[in-house]
């Protein structure tokens, strides 16, 4: 049996700064979002996950007191810098030859830098003794435990999860064992998007060069480079304590745009470069 309802809700807080200058042959932005967004269930549950952490599913039998879904939403990103630049060559020389040359330049770039995206602590060992749960459990935290405690005692660089669990498993279940994960016999009391990942960094550039151009008639030769630095970006660490990894980072984040698309998961993670002509007629 299903059961559907509109009683849910959602918040957001946000504020935008930019500054933009243009002259010269170039044009560019600076611009930093703060925002902060709650939610019941992202995007309606539908499947349309933001990032592979998303909760689906109802974590609790009713949405009243004590309902563990109200929380971060899935892009609850904090922080986001982006800069963009476009520099187009202004100079036009007497000399024909010369002018092909050193003319017809367009350059552009892409830089952006936010905080990383929320992720939840759930206990996969017991979901299967829940049969009114369609997806996850929470997990109960320990004595002395509080939400706003993240736990990450390798200190503030998270990328150390690759090498060794960044969580303390013991805080996330009731009597503080790990061990005794499968012990839990009720819903939790740890919200979903609780904790944070590693922050995501990028930088794409493309450059453009006019080769001919008639009347009527244009071609032009160009690349576009993804991820030019070739930076690696570290997904967040695995979220079940019922898993051998737990605590680890497995994956790397894949860039959100790629000559494959412009979502998330639509490419590989290193830098990629593409080499492209177009004619204008």
């Amino acid at each position: 049996m299903s059961a559907y309802t509109n009683n849910s809700h959602s918040n957001y807080n946000g504020a935008l700064f930019s500054f933009k200058h243009s002259g010269h042959g170039f044009t560019g932005q600076v611009s930093y979002t703060y925002s902060h967004s709650l939610d019941m269930i992202s995007n309606g549950g539908e499947g349309e996950n933001f990032n592979g952490a998303s909760i689906t599913s109802q974590l609790t039998p009713t949405l009243g007191p004590g309902n563990l879904n109200y929380s971060n939403s899935d892009y609850d990103i904090r922080n986001n810098w982006a800069g963009d630049l476009v520099y187009e060559e202004p100079l036009k020389m007497s000399n024909k030859i010369l002018n092909e040359v050193v003319g017809g330049w367009v350059l552009g770039a892409k830089t952006y830098y936010r905080g990383g995206e929320p992720f939840s602590i759930v206990n996969g060992g017991v979901l299967g003794s829940f049969h009114t749960l369609g997806g996850s459990l929470m997990p109960d935290l320990a004595s002395g435990v509080t939400v706003s405690q993240p736990v990450n005692p390798t200190g503030s660089n998270p990328h150390s999860c690759v090498d060794a669990p960044c969580l303390n498993g013991g805080q996330f279940v009731a009597d503080g064992n790990l061990a005794h994960y499968a012990n839990q016999a009720d819903f939790g009391n740890l919200r979903r998007n609780t904790l944070y990942g590693p922050h995501y960094v990028n930088t794409d550039m493309s450059v453009l060069k006019k080769i001919a151009q008639a009347e009527r008639f244009t071609f032009q030769i160009g690349a576009n480079a993804y991820n030019i630095f070739n930076h690696v970006n570290f997904a967040p660490p695995t979220g079940d304590i019922s898993s051998e990894a737990f605590g680890l980072i497995t994956n790397a984040e894949a860039p959100p745009t790629s000559p494959y698309g412009s979502f998330q998961g639509a490419a590989v993670t290193q830098r990629l470069l593409q080499v492209h002509g177009k004619i204008t007629f």
